[in-house]
């Protein structure tokens, strides 16, 4: 089957997959038992297989343990308001690596949190600050020939590139950026707003004002800015792990490259 490359620029082309007998779905989007609000393949719900066919449960299959092994289901007319769903070809499907980068800190004022509780702030990394796939995800084989920082938008995922430290026959997908979802999904908690101070006195002199976070060049792509947030994040836990300082190096010169492509200008100190 035949489908835009681009969804929202179908004048860049189109790419053509093969849909087989046997299919990948995501583990959440199937339910073995009827769910209220669920939009994935569950029994009595139809889906479609993005560009594909609507397709329903005829039988679920589950192996000694009790585990679902497999899910058969037959093809059926289209249905109107059937919700959509992403699959892969297993026969056209590649095993990669998956680094899922999220928030480092679980408290928006890690210093603040400290004081307040006495821990030390190093008890506010967030354990799933970087969470690994490793071979535990597919992508269609399509991409097997994919170059270090060449990305993608994994649809109702997220945007990924590649990693430097992929090799040949095997690739990792570092997210650069996560589709929205609300804070506390993120196990993120905000910190309240603090009160305003009382206004000074005439004679005392106005805070100057500053920037807490980096500037960018106008002209520096968000995909470029993503990628280089997530290096950032990249080299403070390689840090941690104390990786080679080889490898650190070399992370600090990309570190380098990507500012100056994004035309970084650092926060302003306060005075």
């Amino acid at each position: 089957m035949e489908a835009v490359r681009f969804p929202a620029n179908p004048e860049k082309g189109t790419q053509k997959y093969r849909l087989e007998s046997e299919v990948y779905i995501e583990t959440s989007d199937f339910s073995l038992e009827e769910q209220k609000g669920f939009f994935g393949l569950m029994p009595g719900q139809p889906v479609i297989l993005r560009y594909g066919p609507t397709v329903r449960i005829v039988d679920v299959v589950k192996n000694q343990a009790g585990g679902i092994e497999r899910v058969r289901v037959e093809s059926i007319p289209f249905e109107k308001k059937t919700k959509v769903i992403h699959w892969i070809s297993k026969a056209h499907a590649m095993p990669v690596e998956i680094r899922l980068y999220g928030q480092l800190l679980t408290e928006i004022d890690v210093k603040e949190a400290s004081k307040n509780s006495g821990k030390n702030w190093l008890e506010y990394m967030n354990p799933e600050a970087l969470v690994i796939k490793n071979k535990s995800a597919f992508v269609w084989n399509l991409h097997k020939d994919a170059k270090v920082l060449d990305r993608f938008q994994f649809e109702r995922v997220g945007y990924f590139a590649v990693d430097s430290d992929s090799t040949e026959g095997n690739l990792i997908f570092n997210r650069i950026v996560e589709l929205k979802e609300p804070t506390e999904k993120k196990g993120v908690v905000v910190a309240p707003a603090k009160p305003k101070a009382a206004p000074k006195q005439a004679a005392a002199k106005a805070p100057v004002a500053t920037s807490a976070v980096p500037v960018y060049s106008p002209n520096a792509k968000p995909e470029d800015i993503a990628l280089l947030e997530a290096h950032k994040l990249k080299l403070v836990a390689m840090k941690a792990e104390k990786a080679a300082k080889a490898d650190i190096d070399a992370a600090v010169v990309e570190l380098k490259r990507l500012k100056e492509l994004c035309g970084e200008v650092p926060p302003q100190k306060k005075k």
